[in-house]
Parts: structure tokens; C-alpha cells; sequence
């Protein structure tokens, strides 16, 4: 638990000396808070980064990648900041139910994986992995897609 509590005050501290603090864009963090830092794996099943959302009667409104050394690298917003663009902030406890029953009628009988936070291609596309025999779905907070493990250059997707 300590180390989460380290990665919260690293988020926390990046979010109050953001770039642009100043500017209407960023407005939408200042009474927000760092929520649950959640462990992202890098394809090889390697902690990568943390993320931490910043949260606001229970919406996602941004996120800080918090790098293994403890150092907030990013601070983002969701959108252009405005509340239409903000995350439930369930997204950042579990894969959505719903969305996995969606990937499991795309793939009836495929057994499925536990859903682990990832990312696709660049760290920069995170979001909750499951994979079938010869697939794998991403779960993005806008949607969700599957890519076939033939793909080259795909070493997450090959067995």
C-alpha cells in the first residue's frame, strides 16, 4: 500500500504544477483529486507505468502516467475538459462488464482471459486487455476492438 500512496502524492503533486495551470483548459482538474493508481503492464506482462485518474464525484476527469521511478511523466484531461468528455471512474476499478459480454458474443466458446491493464502498440493507447486463443480485444474508455494474434510485429498477440 505504500508504494500506491507514493504514486497518488507524485500524481497529486504533478496535477497542482501542471503546464498551463493557468489556462481554462486544465480548470476542470483543480478540484479534482488523484484516485486509485493503477498498475499498467507493459505486453509482456512487465510493469510499465501507473495511471492515475483524477476524480470528481465519481468521474475521471484526467490522469497522470506515473513512471516506475515514482515521477509523474504526463498530467492529461479527458476531452477539451468539459463534462461531457469525462471517464466514469469505474473504468479505472475493473474491465466494464458489458463491454467483456460484448467480446464474449464476438467470440462464443473462445475461453477468455482476466482482463489486465495494458496497452496497444504505444504506452500512450492504455487500456483493459483480455485475450482469446488467437486474439486479443482492447478495452478503451470510448469502445473497445480485437486484433487477430497473426498479425506481424505483434509479440503480445503471438503465442
Amino acid at each position: 500500500m505504500e508504494q500506491r500512496d507514493e504514486i497518488r502524492r507524485s500524481a497529486e503533486e504533478a496535477r497542482r504544477r501542471r503546464p498551463g495551470a493557468d489556462t481554462s483548459q486544465f480548470e476542470a482538474l483543480r478540484n479534482a483529486s488523484a484516485g486509485d493508481p493503477l498498475a499498467v503492464a507493459a505486453p509482456d506482462g512487465a510493469l510499465a507505468f501507473w495511471i492515475v485518474p483524477y476524480v470528481r464525484d465519481g468521474r475521471a476527469r484526467g490522469f497522470a502516467q506515473v513512471e516506475l521511478s515514482g515521477v509523474a511523466s504526463r498530467v492529461a484531461i479527458f476531452g477539451s475538459g468539459d463534462a461531457a468528455s469525462w471517464i466514469d471512474a469505474a473504468y479505472f476499478r475493473g474491465a466494464p462488464e458489458g463491454t467483456l459480454a460484448e467480446i464474449r458474443a464476438k467470440h462464443p466458446g473462445d475461453p477468455l482471459s482476466e482482463p489486465v491493464f495494458s496497452y496497444d502498440l504505444s504506452p500512450a493507447r492504455w487500456g483493459w486487455r483480455v485475450q482469446g486463443p488467437d486474439w486479443a480485444a482492447f478495452i478503451t474508455p470510448g469502445g473497445w476492438y480485437d486484433r487477430a494474434a497473426s498479425q506481424p510485429g505483434r509479440p503480445e498477440l503471438e503465442a
